[in-house]
């Protein structure tokens, strides 16, 4: 086996360990911090609606935004001050103040995927790390749009590049919403292949 197989062989063996561990915290908790991203799209919004319908009654929901903090020729609703209004009027009138929190960071010059990963990293939720994630905990679950504010692509199996990065390199279970998920009773489909983390995500 080659150095870099090896290496890509570890580097498999630790998310999946990682995946497992988040999954085992998951099922033991009875209240669940949900963290949903947003900014300002149809489809965010969608994700949103979502988030509000799986929260049960004692579940933590946080609404993420990363901004960029420069002029430039977007929609005045897409303003990080305007998206921040928006959602804490949402929230207060449907959950208890305790129980919902808004993060909105400022990008200072990164991409999304580079400052949303960097907000859920565990290294940071560690007592001894210097440096603290934005976020008050690690979530349980991350809800999220199918596409952001470029829109739906060509091909209706694609998805945004940001849910892209989320399934493939969060070790948190990540929910991609396409369309409203309701409130009340649902059905799920589950899709498994017998390893232990898809054991891990029927358990969750």
């Amino acid at each position: 086996m080659s150095y870099w197989d090896e290496k890509h062989s570890e580097g498999k063996d630790d998310f999946q360990k990682a995946c497992m561990d988040v999954g085992h915290k998951i099922t033991s908790k009875g209240a669940h911090f949900i963290m949903c991203c947003v900014d300002g799209s149809r489809q965010s919004d969608i994700a949103f609606e979502s988030a509000l319908n799986l929260r049960r009654k004692f579940d933590h929901i946080n609404v993420y935004h990363a901004y960029k903090d420069v002029p430039d020729l977007q929609p005045a609703t897409w303003r990080h001050k305007a998206l921040e209004t928006k959602f804490d009027c949402e929230l207060v009138s449907k959950v208890p103040a305790s129980l919902y929190s808004l993060t909105f960071v400022d990008r200072c010059g990164n991409t999304v995927n580079d400052v949303l990963h960097q907000a859920v990293d565990p290294i940071y939720f560690s007592p001894e790390s210097t440096q603290r994630s934005p976020l008050s905990g690690p979530p349980d679950f991350i809800v999220m749009g199918h596409h952001g504010r470029k829109g739906p692509k060509e091909r209706r199996a694609s998805i945004g590049s940001t849910a892209d990065h989320a399934l493939r390199n969060l070790h948190y279970p990540c929910m991609i919403v396409k369309n409203l998920v309701p409130a009340g009773e649902r059905s799920y489909l589950m899709a498994v292949n017998g390893s232990n983390v898809s054991k891990r995500g029927f358990d969750i």
